[in-house]
């Protein structure tokens, strides 16, 4: 892990503790689980039981670009919005004529 986080370490001299390690490991354990899910997903809607590295990397890809997930729900709650108003405007009506 040291020689890993030296590697890409902008400064040669930079060090890491035992406990910053295991924070590191849990987060990268956390993404990991994370991406694995999203790739489930994607072979499921695939109607596939196999995840293939296109599932992961189309996972990663989404991760790397939370503004997709983002427009997304604001997409699905704006269409929700447009569907209560007129549930709403409808429901009005019927109480005014009856």
């Amino acid at each position: 892990m040291t020689r890993f986080i030296k590697s890409f370490s902008k400064n040669d001299n930079t060090r890491i503790t035992s406990e910053a390690k295991e924070v590191l490991m849990g987060q990268l354990e956390q993404l990991t689980i994370i991406l694995f899910r999203r790739a489930e997903e994607l072979s499921r809607e695939a109607q596939r039981l196999t995840i293939y590295p296109d599932d992961l990397e189309k996972a990663y890809e989404e991760l790397m670009k939370p503004h997709v997930f983002i427009e997304e729900i604001v997409d699905k709650l704006d269409a929700q919005k447009v569907e209560l108003k007129e549930i709403a405007r409808k429901s009005v009506l019927r109480h005014m004529e009856g």
